[in-house]
């Protein structure tokens, strides 16, 4: 396998999540910016391309045959060549033994949020589970990209954050995974996927992803309410992609990039001393 196969394979474009969430816990979890160790950067360089080729990795080994189906792998996404498959199995046991020992190696306590996040980050596509191919457990289960920041955030203040606004982020992840499934929903299909937008289909899978991203915005208002404010974007996005979706869903990582941006700013205000 050619390094710009697993360069592929990790999808660059969504680096940005994972990282992102981690980020963003850490900036609202510090005192000041001497809690910036280089254990936080060596964790945050391990969210970017090791987890994202983890994640991606373990969904391209599982998918393959459904994945041949879907226009959007060959032309927007990579698609996993036949030989590629026995080699990209031994290379996943890379990313699970790096975080692994670097959450050891920097701070034990933070072992079973990287557990967790292995865990159903890889259960989603891998069997006995496969949480991706379960209607509603697959966006459920999508709490696996804001754990990071809960793992942050622990690694800063010892505590887990407000539970509302736990809440509020993982209500945020369920509807970015149902947001993101509704482009599939002709393949799924196909493909007899059983997913939560292939049973609502896409007019109640968007109002879904509205009422899920409003009741996020709404939670997140005791504790930042200009942060609540700009979150009514993900709402106005999903209402505004009933006719256009495979369009504006290449925006949406874009749009998720921004909005960390602003969160990790709001964050940094209160410590950094800059401001």
């Amino acid at each position: 396998m050619k390094w710009n196969d697993i360069y592929k394979i990790s999808r660059p474009r969504f680096w940005i999540y994972y990282a992102g969430t981690y980020a963003v816990g850490a900036s609202l979890g510090a005192a000041s910016m001497q809690d910036f160790t280089i254990g936080f950067f060596l964790l945050l360089a391990f969210f970017t391309f090791p987890a994202n080729f983890f994640i991606y990795g373990i969904n391209d080994y599982f998918d393959w045959e459904t994945d041949k189906l879907n226009p959007k792998k060959r032309s927007k996404e990579y698609l996993l060549k036949p030989e590629n498959k026995k080699k990209l199995r031994y290379l996943l046991v890379i990313p699970v033994l790096l975080g692994l020992l670097l959450t050891l190696l920097i701070q034990p306590s933070l072992l079973w949020f990287m557990i967790a996040f292995l865990a159903i980050g890889g259960w989603y596509s891998a069997p006995p589970f496969r949480f991706k191919a379960r209607a509603f457990f697959d966006s459920f289960s999508n709490l696996f990209y804001v754990i990071p920041g809960f793992m942050s955030y622990y690694q800063f203040t010892g505590s887990l954050p407000p539970v509302e606004i736990m809440i509020a982020a993982m209500i945020w992840s369920m509807s970015m995974h149902l947001y993101s499934a509704v482009p599939d929903i002709t393949p799924d299909s196909k493909a007899k996927i059983t997913t939560t937008a292939t049973v609502l289909g896409k007019k109640w899978s968007l109002l879904l992803c509205t009422a899920l991203w409003l009741t996020s915005s709404i939670l997140t208002v005791p504790f930042a309410p200009l942060i609540a404010l700009l979150g009514l974007v993900y709402p106005l996005v999903a209402l505004g992609s009933f006719k256009n979706i495979e369009k504006i869903y290449w925006f949406y990582p874009y749009i998720n990039a921004i909005m960390g941006g602003v969160i990790f700013w709001f964050g940094a205000v209160s410590w950094s001393g800059l401001f």
